[in-house]
């Protein structure tokens, strides 16, 4: 069989992804359980917990909550006239500042390590002649196969939507969603799923802002409303770009938390740092949105079961010749030898190409686009923050 060169397209977003009616969504797959605690995952979580704080009523209920929190102390701290409250003076609460910002610090290095990690058991070699459009599957189907749209399958009683029937799922170990290359069962799933639940506790940064007498401003109260609506939907509907935006914000988070860290403890600090780091959480924006938005405007080459011919696409008995031609094969390192993907002769038959959409379904497109209305008003409240900081001050100096 000739080999088959698959390629990477540009492509114009279909209009099915403005179509936000969520039929498409599957429910959301768990973290795999490990047998062993690792650095990466030191504890198993519960999947009917994870299922429990995907609900859509607990960022609402918490946002709610913090955003009536936050009107009422800001006009408190505005009748007492901006005066530290007692509390905030006393070396507990510093100790707990302190604690809290060295918290976080280490809690983003750590996400960004364990993604670090889950992206790089799944990607492909460079030396690869297929390497675009397998890297590609890797940040596109990052659950598994993506089937045509409108297939279904009939397996005993269970008829559903190809391979996103949750009891088939779990409990026949269907092709590849639970396979040991996919982004989503490396990691992605238990690392996204814990950023998601940081951003209900980093509600704590106001909270010492207020305590400390100060205002709660716009930006401060809108950034972590807001972050918690776009990390709950990443997570909900398993959408492959929220890993660009989870990367960026741990990494800067990382930074942020330690600066804030240094500074409770009353070190000295050069002024510029704190303006880098402002311009980085600012290029975190651009730069990852405009990352975030270009899986929308890329299909690519893959291979994906033939229809059977009563059209219904069953697929074939799970053998292992044939998890090694799946579409993104495991690493030949872990079959102890060599492994193309795509020349395995007790499966030839099975595949086809097809040119597929990094994003398919329009719940995972939704995430990207709340993401993009979240993000745009922030980019300027940031800006407006980073000329008032810094550059009037320095025109007034100049003055």
């Amino acid at each position: 069989m000739a080999f088959q060169r698959l390629s990477v397209y540009p492509r114009l977003p279909p209009l099915d992804l403005f179509d936000w009616r969520f039929d498409d969504a599957p429910k959301t797959i768990p973290p795999i359980s490990q047998s062993e605690s690792t650095w990466t995952q030191p504890f198993t979580i519960s999947q009917s917990l994870f299922h429990d704080l995907l609900d859509v009523k607990v960022p609402v209920t918490i946002a709610a909550t913090y955003l009536v929190t936050v009107t009422i102390l800001n006009r408190v701290n505005e009748s007492r006239q901006y005066k530290p409250w007692g509390f905030s003076r006393t070396s507990t609460f510093k100790l707990f500042v302190l604690l809290h910002n060295i918290l976080l610090a280490t809690f983003s290095a750590w996400i960004f390590y364990g993604l670090f990690c889950s992206l790089r058991s799944c990607w492909p070699s460079k030396t690869e002649p297929n390497f675009l459009p397998r890297a590609a599957d890797s940040l596109c189907r990052i659950a598994g196969e993506n089937p045509p749209r409108g297939t279904n399958f009939t397996l005993g009683s269970n008829h559903a939507r190809y391979l996103f029937q949750e009891s088939l799922l779990l409990d026949a170990n269907m092709f590849a969603l639970r396979d040991s290359n996919r982004l989503w069962t490396t990691g992605y799933a238990y690392f996204s799923w814990l950023f998601y639940l940081s951003k209900f506790y980093e509600v704590v940064d106001t909270l010492i802002i207020l305590a400390k007498g100060k205002r709660s401003s716009m930006l401060q109260t809108y950034h972590h409303t807001g972050v918690m609506f776009c990390m709950w939907a990443t997570v909900r509907y398993m959408s492959p770009p929220g890993l660009v935006g989870i990367f960026f914000n741990s990494a800067i988070h990382t930074l942020m938390y330690f600066y804030f860290a240094w500074t409770s403890l009353g070190l000295p600090v050069l002024r510029y740092i704190k303006q880098a780091l402002t311009t980085l959480q600012i290029t975190q924006f651009v730069v990852g949105g405009f990352i975030a938005c270009t899986y929308l405007f890329i299909e690519y080459d893959s291979l994906v079961h033939r229809l059977g011919d009563d059209g219904q696409g069953l697929p074939p008995a799970i053998t292992e010749d044939m998890r090694i031609s799946s579409p993104v094969p495991t690493m030949s390192s872990a079959r102890g030898g060599h492994d193309d993907g795509f020349h395995n002769h007790s499966s030839r038959g099975l595949y086809e190409v097809r040119r597929t959409p990094c994003l398919e379904r329009s719940s995972q497109a939704f995430a990207v686009w709340l993401t993009t209305l979240y993000i745009l008003p922030l980019i300027y409240l940031f800006l407006c923050f980073f000329n008032r900081s810094y550059l009037k001050r320095a025109k007034s100096h100049v003055k």
